[in-house]
């Protein structure tokens, strides 16, 4: 599978509009290359994700992480075909196990 990712909105490229536009552009280019999915990286924004969605031409990836404001039952809702939870999940078990689990099993 081709994961093919934009990173306009990680960047901070322009304005939101901008940033959107370029997103839409490039992730359909890159399905139009043979890509499989477009992750337009560094967007939490339901609106924003929902206008993605609806402008991009094949299934759209979302990055999530712990503390995403936006629920899977909603990205699901918004048309979102994949979730990537990078990194993110495995720092709050990690936090989580040096803070919590840690401290008793050296005790």
């Amino acid at each position: 599978m081709i994961n093919a990712r934009t990173d306009a909105f990680l960047r901070r490229v322009g304005t939101p509009a901008e940033q959107l536009a370029a997103s839409v552009e490039r992730g359909n280019r890159y399905l139009d290359a043979g890509a499989d999915c477009v992750y337009p990286l560094g967007t939490g924004d339901p609106t924003t994700i929902e206008k993605l969605v609806q402008a991009i031409d094949g299934p759209v990836n979302v990055a999530r992480g712990v503390h995403s404001p936006v629920a899977l039952a909603e990205l699901a809702s918004l048309g979102v075909a994949r979730v990537t939870f990078g990194p993110s999940l495995q720092r709050h078990v990690y936090s989580w196990f040096e803070a919590e689990a840690l401290p008793s099993l050296l005790a």
